[in-house]
C-alpha cells in the first residue's frame, strides 16, 4: 500500500496557473487514496461519531495534503487556510469562477488552439481536452460533433488532405470526435514511418555514393607515391568518343524528334492499359481511350524502332 501511494504521488504534479483541469482529478484521487476526502464530501461538515479533535486533525492532514501539490505561484492564495473545505472551495472559485468573461476567455483559448508540425498529437490533444473540461466545469457543454469540428479546424494547412478526407467521408455530414482522434494517430504514424524510410533511404544515398567514388577512382602508385586518381583521366577525349560522334550524325539529320514514346495494340481485344513512365508520349489507335482530343499537327516523335511518326492530334 506504501509501494502504491509513493507511486501515485511519484506521478503528481504541482498546481499552477494553467494546469488546474488537470491537477483537480489527481488531486481527488490521492486524498481518497489516503482516506483524507470527507471534510470535502461531507462540505465542511464534521462526521457523525467523530470528536471535534479528530476532524480538526483529519481535516489539517486533508490541508497538508493539497498544499503539498500547490505551486509558489499559487501558494499564497490559499497560505492562511486551515480548514480543507474551504481551501478546496477557494481553489474552485479561483479556477472555475463561471463569469462570462472567464468563459470568453476560454473558448477563445480553445478556438485560437493550433496544431504545430511536428508536435505530438497526444500533447496536442491534451491541450484541447484540457480546454475542453474547463468549459465542462463552467457548466458548458460542447457536444461531441461541436468538438469534433474544433479539434479538426486546429489542424494546420499541412493536413488539409486529412481535414477534407475526413469532412467527405462523415456520415450523414456529422463527424465524432473518436474518428477525428483516430486518424489523427494514424496520420501521425504514417508521418512516422514516411520519416524512417526518407533517413534510411538517404543513408542509403550516402552509401551509394561513397560506392560510385570508389568505382570511379582507381589506385596508382608513381613518383608521388601510392594514391587514388580518378579513372576520367584514363578515358578517350570526347572528340574521340563514338558514341559522342554517332550523336553528332544523328544531329546532322534534319528531325524534330526529341521524346520517346510508349504504344498499346490497334487489336480490339485489349480492354486495359499500362502506363510506362519513362516514355514521354503514350500512343493509342483506339479513339474511344480519349476523354479530349484536338485534331492538329503537333509534329513528330521517335517510336521506338528509331522511326519517326507524325503526331495528328492528342
Amino acid at each position: 500500500m506504501k509501494e502504491s501511494s509513493s507511486s501515485s504521488s511519484a506521478t503528481m504534479l504541482k498546481l499552477t496557473a494553467s494546469n488546474y483541469s488537470i491537477w483537480k482529478p489527481r488531486m481527488e484521487h490521492i486524498l481518497y487514496r489516503k482516506d483524507l476526502y470527507e471534510p470535502l464530501q461531507l462540505l465542511g461538515q464534521k462526521l457523525e461519531g467523530k470528536s471535534d479533535n479528530a476532524w480538526s486533525i483529519l481535516s489539517r492532514k486533508a490541508v497538508g495534503q493539497i498544499r503539498q501539490w500547490v505551486d509558489q505561484s499559487v501558494f499564497h492564495h490559499v497560505a492562511q487556510e486551515t480548514d480543507a473545505y474551504k481551501l478546496w472551495t477557494k481553489l474552485l472559485s479561483m479556477y472555475e469562477w463561471k463569469t462570462s468573461q472567464n468563459k470568453a476567455s476560454v473558448i477563445r483559448r480553445l478556438v485560437n488552439l493550433k496544431y504545430r508540425d511536428g508536435r505530438s498529437v497526444i500533447e496536442h490533444l491534451s491541450d484541447f481536452q484540457g480546454l475542453i473540461n474547463l468549459l465542462t466545469n463552467m457548466k458548458m457543454v460542447l457536444d461531441d460533433e461541436l468538438q469534433a469540428l474544433v479539434l479538426l479546424s486546429s489542424l494546420p494547412d499541412s493536413l488539409d488532405t486529412l481535414v477534407v478526407s475526413l469532412s467527405n467521408s462523415a456520415s450523414q455530414g456529422v463527424l465524432t470526435l473518436d474518428i477525428v482522434k483516430d486518424n489523427m494517430f494514424n496520420e501521425e504514424a504514417r508521418r512516422k514511418e514516411q520519416g524512417v524510410v526518407a533517413e534510411s533511404e538517404a543513408l542509403v544515398s550516402k552509401q551509394v555514393k561513397g560506392q560510385v567514388k570508389r568505382w570511379l577512382e582507381r589506385k596508382v602508385k608513381d613518383k608521388k607515391g601510392p594514391r587514388m586518381i580518378p579513372l576520367w583521366r584514363d578515358m578517350p577525349m570526347k572528340r574521340e568518343c563514338r558514341l559522342f560522334k554517332r550523336e553528332q550524325d544523328r544531329g546532322n539529320k534534319k528531325s524534330d524528334a526529341r521524346h520517346t514514346t510508349a504504344t498499346t495494340s490497334g487489336g480490339n481485344d485489349v480492354t486495359s492499359r499500362i502506363v510506362d513512365s519513362g516514355a514521354s508520349f503514350h500512343v493509342t489507335s483506339r479513339r474511344d481511350f480519349f476523354t479530349s482530343y484536338t485534331n492538329e499537327d503537333f509534329g513528330n516523335v521517335r517510336m521506338g524502332n528509331d522511326k519517326l511518326s507524325k503526331i495528328m492530334g492528342r
